[in-house]
């Protein structure tokens, strides 16, 4: 049924019916825009869930690169080891054969020497594998906060897209409703509805204490007069139909 006001463009007025069609589109545009603002924070949250496993990825990796770059050097001090010990006992097979004291006593030495180092590398080595045992424990622990936020996010995800395919509905049968109720305007009426609705997302705003509601703007006596005269009255700032309270 099409409610059909006395007269036609603004200033017209307007019966029960009609008042009652505006106040229930009103409702049904908040109520659209509050469905819509839920629909657009779920995928924000997904994007907070996504950047804090970045963020964790990014440690994981930090720590591996730490394991990597201290096994690196335990390695390349075990080779240090390796080659002094190896320098150690040639030196040892060469000690019989010298002719001289003097030649023996200042290869013993040099062989003293090389131990004497090789054992700092050995205790460096020792002190660098403990080290590494913890950083390898930090990796591990990285790994399973980033596990940890993984599965949490494939929860989220899961729940999201679920959650997402009922709201959709609802917002498809709101918006249904919606136009339901608006196809009950006349076609004039429509159009003035339309152009706010288009424009702000919204195309009837109530009017409290002079205040037009959907755009915070105060408006004129005038216009407050109009609109408790139960004129077809619009915010000449936001252009809305101005309802009272019902």
């Amino acid at each position: 049924m099409t409610i059909n006001p006395e007269g036609s463009g603004e200033g017209r007025n307007l019966d029960a019916g009609m008042l009652a069609v505006l106040h229930r589109l009103m409702a049904a545009d908040r109520d659209i825009a509050q469905a819509h603002a839920s629909l657009d924070r779920r995928p924000k949250e997904l994007d907070l869930k996504r950047r804090e496993v970045a963020t964790q990825e990014a440690a994981v990796r930090t720590a591996t690169d730490t394991v990597k770059v201290a096994q690196k050097r335990i390695d390349r001090k075990s080779l240090e080891s390796d080659a002094l010990e190896a320098d150690v006992k040639k030196l040892e097979g060469q000690l019989f054969s010298l002719k001289t004291n003097d030649e023996f006593e200042a290869m013993k030495h040099q062989i003293a020497q090389r131990r004497e180092k090789d054992d700092l590398i050995q205790t460096e080595v020792l002190e660098l594998l403990e080290a590494l045992e913890t950083l390898k424990a930090d990796e591990a622990g990285e790994k399973d906060k980033l596990r940890a936020l993984q599965a949490n996010l494939a929860k989220a995800e899961e729940r999201v897209r679920a959650e997402l395919a009922v709201a959709e509905t609802e917002v498809m049968a709101k918006e249904e409703a919606r136009q339901a109720l608006r196809d009950q305007l006349s076609e004039d009426l429509r159009a003035l509805y339309d152009v706010a609705h288009e424009r702000r997302g919204s195309g009837v705003a109530r009017l409290v204490d002079q205040v037009c509601k959907g755009c915070d703007t105060q408006v004129t006596m005038n216009v407050l007069g109009a609109v408790m005269a139960r004129k077809l009255t619009r915010c000449p700032h936001c252009q809305r139909i101005l309802v009272l309270e019902s």
